[in-house]
């Protein structure tokens, strides 16, 4: 896996499977005489800073109908975020264009994931997983030490990501919502 870091504008940087080096690649075999082609491609996964030229972009995006009530607009979120000063927020760019949002708030010790959403058309494809690992890879380097989150009941496709990168429903509820945690 690889990671990087763009020192010119801050942004956190990774890249998804398969690795392809970036690029697309095409892979031809065989079936009863066929030929079939195969294209694969390698996102460049990237956590950035919102500025005033892209917080409109940031703010548009948005998730499935049937998935609105599980998070708030990223301009709540947004807003919300200048009134706590330990947040801790980027936008989700895949391939240079904005894709998603991730809103944490990081006292040190224990970071929690306040605010995570990929837009519908992105979601599926392994962005969310990468940018959730990246957001792991930064509170590492925070020092903090774990991380907790919360799902609203009922929303499985956001449970099972955070369980693939490691995180464990506790039992507990706060404020109605299943609590999930992991050691970094």
């Amino acid at each position: 896996m690889e990671h990087r870091r763009d020192d010119e504008n801050g942004a956190r940087r990774g890249t998804e499977r398969p690795p392809t080096g970036g690029r697309k690649i095409a892979l031809r075999h065989s079936t009863g005489g066929r030929e079939c082609a195969i294209s694969l491609h390698r996102m460049d996964i990237e956590l950035r800073e919102i500025t005033a030229h892209t917080v409109r972009d940031i703010c548009a995006l948005e998730v499935a109908e049937d998935q609105r009530n599980f998070v708030a607009p990223n301009a709540v979120s947004i807003a919300e975020a200048h009134f706590e000063p330990q947040h801790w927020m980027r936008a989700i760019y895949a391939d240079g264009r904005p894709v998603g949002f991730v809103l944490a708030w990081e006292p040190g010790g224990t970071a929690f994931l306040w605010r995570f959403m990929i837009a519908e058309p992105d979601q599926g494809k392994g962005i969310g997983r990468r940018a959730m690992e990246l957001v792991i890879e930064h509170w590492r380097e925070t020092g903090a030490t774990a991380a907790k989150t919360s799902v609203v009941p009922g929303n499985a496709g956001a449970t099972a990501l955070y369980e693939a990168v490691g995180f464990a429903l506790t039992g507990d509820t706060d404020a109605g919502e299943l609590v999930m945690a992991r050691a970094l």
